[in-house]
This record gives C-alpha cells, structure tokens and sequence, in this order.
C-alpha cells in the first residue's frame, strides 16, 4: 500500500488486456500472491483480500470483500471501500475458511510484510484464529532494497516503473498483478537474489 509515494511517468504502452483466467505461469512451483486492503490504519480492519494463486504453472486471481469489526472508513479516499461497499460481504471469520488451502504450507508473497503480514496477524488474532504454517513467507519489498540498495525509492510504483513491468496498477486487481509480474521478473532474472530452491 505505497500510494502517492513515488509519482511515476505516464508509459506509453497499453493496459494489460483482459483475459480469461487461469492464464499460463512460468512458475515450476505452487504460489500465493497476497495483498490487502483496510478499513483504516487499524491493520486488523481487512475490508478487501486480493489473491494471486498459481497452481500447476496456471494463475487466476481472486477478490474477496470483507466486513470488518469497524464503522471507521477513513482509508476509503485511498481504496474506494466505504461500508456501503461492504455492507453485505462476509466477515473475515466467514471468508477464512474458503482462503487458508492459499496460505497452509504454500509459499506465500506480498510486499511489504510490516504491513500486509501484520494485517492479516491482526486479522486473525481478532477472530481467534490460528496462525496457517506456510512453507515460505516472502517480502518483495525487502528483495526490491536487496536487488537495488541506492535507489531512491522501492515502493510498488517504483518497482513498476524500474523493471519495466506490464501496465497493471490502476486496479486493486492490478496491485496484485504487479507484485506477481515482479516476483517471475526476480525468479528469471535474479534467481539467486529470490533463492529459487526454496520454494520447491
């Protein structure tokens, strides 16, 4: 969630196309890729899960909207989810059920753990339930520091814009592409910098 930290040029290449999911992955091993929206700077007020999963060298996405334990919106400027929006979503503690095969012994990816991690810890913890043992836990954040250490900035934008990734980002669906573009961008690239046998 780096909005507005790094002001990016306009590219000149088109929106990624819509396609029809599952799309081909050149990933030889099982990922979820998450990200989270919240309600407000309480990390535990998750009002939107956003899931890429690749299984078997195919990817979908998945989006689900969540009721929070809140009537505070006030990250709503930043990510368009009012309780209006959410008025009739299932709590987390309903949604949790359908997502945790995503995250028990998965490699799991986000970027930026101090908050996406903690967000879903927070989410937990309120609802009383136990924390998934996944097989890795990746912050794309920390390797985005490690692969360029004097950049001005690596915020997700940043990230987008240095590695010339697809034009996704506009969309929550988007954020979450971008982060699964740059995890097989490091797993080409700099195999050794992501530690590819890991997640075998």
């Amino acid at each position: 969630m780096f909005f507005g930290l790094f002001k990016r040029k306009k590219k000149s290449k088109p929106p990624f196309p819509t396609q029809e999911y599952p799309r081909k992955s050149p990933l030889p091993f099982d990922l979820t890729v998450v990200n989270f929206d919240t309600a407000n700077r309480n990390k535990g007020s998750i009002c939107r899960i956003g899931l890429v999963i690749v299984s078997n060298q195919q990817y979908y996405v998945k989006t689900f909207y969540v009721k929070p334990k809140t009537n505070t919106f006030s990250m709503s400027k930043k990510n368009h989810i009012t309780a209006d929006t959410v008025k009739d979503s299932p709590s987390f503690s309903q949604v949790w059920p359908n997502i945790l095969p995503y995250f028990e012994n998965q490699n799991v990816v986000v970027f930026y753990a101090d908050f996406h991690k903690e967000a879903l810890l927070s989410a937990l913890n309120k609802n009383n339930l136990p924390i998934p043992n996944w097989k890795t836990f990746t912050d794309l954040y920390h390797l985005a520091w490690e692969l360029a250490p004097n950049a001005k900035h690596h915020s997700l934008d940043a990230v987008w814009e240095r590695y010339d990734l697809p034009a996704h980002l506009v969309t929550f669906e988007g954020r979450l592409l971008t982060i699964y573009d740059f995890f097989v961008y490091l797993y080409q690239e700099h195999p050794r910098i992501l530690q590819v046998k890991k997640y075998k």
